[in-house]
């Protein structure tokens, strides 16, 4: 346990921060591998949207396995009026507030967020709805590819007299521009057996694929099905769900993740390496090959409830791990758990606030949330330090207050995430894997500006040294 934990925590060079003129920056750690580049910030304009400013973003970023982002800036222009939305594939405008909404004549565009980009450069996104007939009750719809996806109170197919409650959750889009979507259900279904699970092949028509209280493919009969699924890039599903009780079978194990085909992991399962009970409080993520991260709880030696970041093959962090690229004394205090996602090669990225020595928070202990990156090979490398300061680009220099990413933000390229700084701008940055090699492809724009890096020597007292932080 201790030899694994050790070789997790392996430390990176004897290096001191860096200060880097042009777009690229390494991590906080010197020696990390990692490069990271600004992809648009706050305060930058919208390309190809003339006297534009960014004042915020509604999706934190998304990426594809050729390194190309999608984001969802907002935006204000001198003539005034409220902010304005994009949808926006590397310097390409794919929809806009105001834009004749796809499918829904004499209806435009709202607030519009990406959900998801394909191989393909290919996005799924929601937007509000703008125009006659518009309620409260059917102004929100989902377009992909191919045009309309699904609208809220429209019939929802295949299942006889519902219609579309709420898209809370996940769209996913697979390699082949088919969509997938969330959905809660009303009429002629019971509150307990809303929850669905919809698709839509290429252009043909939206179909069910799996709903609460129905019999799957599998012939299992699921009572939950959580919003937060996984689309693989050839078009199939997995869930955190939870069976239906057995009366035959009263203590079998009714949650866990699972796929049309049955169970993939369920809790009590054994996690290799790690020899205590874990109890999962975190929807799942998965990847392609429905390799799973996800954040869970177990008791140290003295009774106390602790968490820590684990996959279905071991551990990754756990409670008082030393946190790479910080200061002595600087370890994980907690993990969060939607920022958890797991690539293809078995990466993890996870966040986490972090505490100092004698237990001294950094900065706000539940607010600064940091991000770190696991390697198939249990290394494990700082992403972005809250406390941390950057100029990107402008002279201005701010201090990093939390980074966020979701399911969508890793690829077989890298990472996408946006950062939060304590002056209340925002910025999302892309990174390369550190484990495989890949050339980032013509068609991504150059970042919107250049990036100066300087780290604080303030925040994590991570300066101070210039040797690799030493090992617990």
């Amino acid at each position: 346990m201790n030899r694994q934990r050790d070789r997790r925590q392996t430390s990176r060079f004897s290096m001191c921060a860096v200060l880097i003129a042009g777009c690229l920056f390494t991590s906080i750690a010197g020696a990390s591998p990692i490069q990271i580049e600004l992809v648009t910030a706050t305060g930058q304009p919208v390309p190809g949207i003339q006297d534009s400013v960014i004042t915020g973003f509604t999706s934190w970023g998304t990426i594809n396995a050729s390194g190309l982002t999608a984001s969802s800036p907002l935006f204000s222009t001198p003539a005034g009026g409220s902010e304005q939305q994009v949808v926006k594939v590397g310097d390409t405008i794919v929809a806009r507030t105001g834009d004749p909404a796809p499918g829904l004549p004499g209806l435009t565009l709202g607030s519009v967020s990406v959900k998801d980009i394909n191989s393909s450069g290919q996005v799924v996104y929601t937007s509000s709805l703008t125009g006659p007939g518009v309620t409260s009750t059917n102004f929100l719809a989902i377009f992909g590819p191919s045009g309309l996806i699904a609208r809220m109170g429209d019939p929802a197919p295949d299942v006889s007299g519902a219609r579309y409650r709420s898209f809370f959750g996940t769209a996913r889009i697979d390699d082949n521009g088919g969509v997938a979507f969330h959905a809660y259900l009303e009429g002629g279904v019971a509150p307990f057996n809303s929850p669905a699970i919809f698709g839509q092949s290429g252009s043909g028509p939206t179909e069910l694929i799996i709903r609460a209280h129905q019999p799957a493919p599998n012939g299992a009969v699921y009572t939950d099905i959580n919003p937060y699924f996984e689309l693989t890039g050839s078009g199939e599903v997995g869930f955190r769900g939870q069976l239906a009780f057995d009366p035959e079978n009263p203590t079998a194990n009714r949650e866990g993740y699972f796929t049309l085909d049955g169970p993939v992991f369920q809790p009590g399962d054994p996690i290799p390496g790690f020899d205590r009970d874990v109890s999962i409080t975190s929807v799942y993520a998965a990847n392609d090959n429905f390799d799973l991260a996800f954040r869970g709880t177990y008791q140290d030696d003295g009774g106390i409830n602790r968490n820590g970041i684990f996959t279905d093959k071991g551990v990754v962090a756990l409670h008082g791990d030393k946190a790479p690229g910080t200061g002595d004394g600087v370890s994980y205090f907690q993990v969060s758990a939607l920022d958890t996602q797991i690539g293809n090669a078995g990466d993890v990225v996870f966040a986490a606030f972090l505490t100092g020595p004698n237990g001294v928070s950094i900065g706000n202990r539940f607010l600064g949330q940091s991000l770190f990156w696991a390697g198939p090979d249990g290394t494990v490398y700082d992403l972005m330090i809250a406390g941390q300061f950057l100029d990107l680009g402008d002279g201005i220099m701010r201090e990093v207050h939390r980074s966020n990413m979701r399911r969508q933000g890793i690829s077989d390229w890298g990472v996408s995430f946006i950062t939060h700084f304590t002056d209340g701008s925002q910025a999302i940055f892309r990174a390369s894997s550190p484990w495989e090699t890949f050339s980032p492809p013509s068609q991504v724009p150059a970042p919107t500006s250049a990036v100066l890096l300087l780290f604080g020597l303030l925040a994590l007292g991570v300066a101070r040294h210039c040797s690799a932080p030493k090992q617990r």
